[in-house]
């Protein structure tokens, strides 16, 4: 018994590999058919490779526009040339506009006319873009915001670096003007201090002088009653007479002198007494002075920030990717990989089936003894054979144009081996479902255009609704794309990415009941 069931199912892997060659003799039969199941997928990869190893946009035409242009906007124009871009500067507003219309450019910068660093000044620049080209738009808006902001904040720290010049020099003005006005109070209460002394000294000094104290009158009386006693002569007396007149004279000024220096010394006094109420007025106005300018100094010392850089940016951003990848095709490789294994899978499983269905030989396959299941086999197998030589290739391609490391290959095999299986599974279910090469063709197409457009290649998820976008996320494009991202540009281990396997897992499953079924049908059909 065990022996029968042994040469049956060798005789049943016998079928399988007479029925993979059987394939393959049909597909290289047809020279062209030969080359475009087999070098076309590769040759498109090649192209891909080719086109997009590169980090950067590359000669995108922008046409500009200004009224009049200025020395900013020239440099800012500049600036763009310098980065890649082709710049046309327009006549005018509208052959800007309809070059962005008929495609001639990728977008229309408008410059505000004579741009220039001022206070009225309003300087503005106006983007015109084809909206319908979504998926470089952006990056190009981006791009050159980047431009534009570089110069702006360069701009902007000049102004700063200005600004703070004159802040920092009015500072050490002030700072000179404090001992100034320190010297200033002094000097004030010096002043006030001697004055107050002189006030003292002249307030101290008394000058009361009467002529009457002299007494000259009763000199003279004496003068005469000497001569008498003493017998003076006439000529001796007279000269005697004439001094003491010459003295009594003599005195009678001092006197009158010393009267006016009195008087002067009282007006002194009485002048001085208003000099230190005057100075303490002085002092406590040159006091607050002081302290308005002081109140100044330390609003300036308390600017935390004097760092022209960061008073322009004091928020810094940074763009970090989480996964480095220097070129297109290495962000996109996911993308690129899953495209190219449906397309093949779909296209290749569902030909073959269609190819066997059509064939004279079909209906003898029907009846004979040989199960369906080993012709369902043989185009799984056939289609898995031609996608791996796919793979092998386009991986060896990858390794010697962008440096791939083919050390990654460890952890794709298995997801790889699900995804394969589950397109080449979704083939072979349209094949047997459809009942012509053109219905087939069609069908084909439609489920690549449905996975392409709802997923992440066309638009993002996130612009579609919240309930549609719950489903979508178990479109199977969207699940083998996540899945090889996850591997190849993050490096995730199996845990993380053990669900999106185990949902391929079931995928696989549901697949092969329904192209099981649809083998049924179509061989139900025939016999019919």
């Amino acid at each position: 018994m065990k022996k029968v069931k042994k040469e049956e199912f060798i005789s049943i892997l016998v079928s399988i590999w007479a029925v993979i060659v059987k394939n393959f003799k049909i597909i290289l039969r047809s020279k062209s058919s030969a080359f475009i199941i087999i070098f076309g997928p590769l040759l498109i990869m090649l192209l891909i490779i080719l086109a997009f190893n590169n980090s950067s946009l590359l000669d995108v035409p922008i046409a500009t526009y200004s009224d009049s242009y200025s020395e900013l906007s020239n440099k800012i124009i500049d600036n763009l040339e310098d980065g890649n871009y082709i710049i046309t500067k327009s006549n005018n507003s509208v052959d800007c506009l309809s070059g962005v219309k008929s495609g001639q450019y990728t977008a229309c910068l408008e410059f505000s006319p004579n741009m220039i660093l001022s206070n009225d000044s309003s300087n503005k620049i106006t983007f015109y873009v084809d909206p319908s080209k979504i998926n470089i738009v952006y990056i190009i808006i981006s791009d050159i915001n980047q431009n534009v902001l570089k110069i702006s904040s360069e701009l902007s720290l000049g102004i700063t670096k200005d600004l703070l010049s004159k802040l920092i020099n009015s500072e050490t003005q002030l700072n000179s003007k404090l001992i100034i006005l320190d010297n200033l109070t002094t000097d004030q209460n010096q002043i006030s201090n001697i004055a107050t002394t002189l006030q003292s000294t002249a307030s101290g000094i008394t000058l009361n002088a009467n002529y009457t104290d002299f007494k000259t009158a009763n000199l003279m009386k004496d003068f005469r009653n000497i001569v008498k006693i003493y017998n003076i002569s006439k000529t001796n007396e007279s000269l005697i007479e004439d001094q003491l007149k010459a003295l009594d004279s003599k005195l009678n000024s001092l006197v009158a002198d010393v009267i006016v220096a009195d008087n002067k010394i009282e007006e002194i006094s009485k002048g001085l007494s208003g000099i230190p109420s005057t100075s303490s007025n002085s002092i406590i106005k040159v006091n607050n002075l002081k302290q308005d300018v002081q109140t100044i100094v330390n609003d300036l010392n308390s600017i935390k920030i004097t760092n022209p850089e960061n008073i322009v940016s004091p928020i810094k951003t940074k763009v970090e990717p989480i996964a480095v990848q220097g070129t297109y095709i290495g962000k996109f490789l996911p993308t690129f990989l899953v495209l190219i294994i449906m397309f093949v899978c779909l296209m290749v499983a569902s030909s073959l089936v269609l190819n066997e269905r059509i064939s004279s030989a079909n209906f003898r396959n029907n009846i004979a003894a040989t199960p369906q299941i080993v012709f369902l086999m043989g185009s799984y197998l056939t289609t898995f054979i031609i996608i791996l030589f796919h793979l092998i290739v386009i991986f060896i391609l990858l390794s010697l144009f962008v440096n791939f490391g083919l050390q990654v290959i460890g952890a794709l095999f298995l997801p790889l081996l699900l995804i394969l299986s589950m397109f080449i599974l979704a083939g072979l279910f349209i094949g047997y479902f459809t009942n012509s090469q053109e219905t087939s063709n069609v069908a084909v197409l439609i489920v690549i255009i449905i996975s392409i457009f709802f997923s992440n290649t066309i638009l993002p998820l996130e612009t579609l609704p919240l309930y549609l976008k719950s489903f979508i996320l178990y479109n199977p494009f969207v699940v083998a794309e996540n899945l090889l991202k996850r591997i190849i540009l993050f490096n995730f281990t199996f845990e993380r990415f053990s669900e999106l396997v185990w949902r391929l897992v079931i995928y696989n499953i549901l697949l092969s009941v329904a192209a099981y079924f649809s083998l049924k049908y179509a061989q139900n059909k025939l016999l019919e």
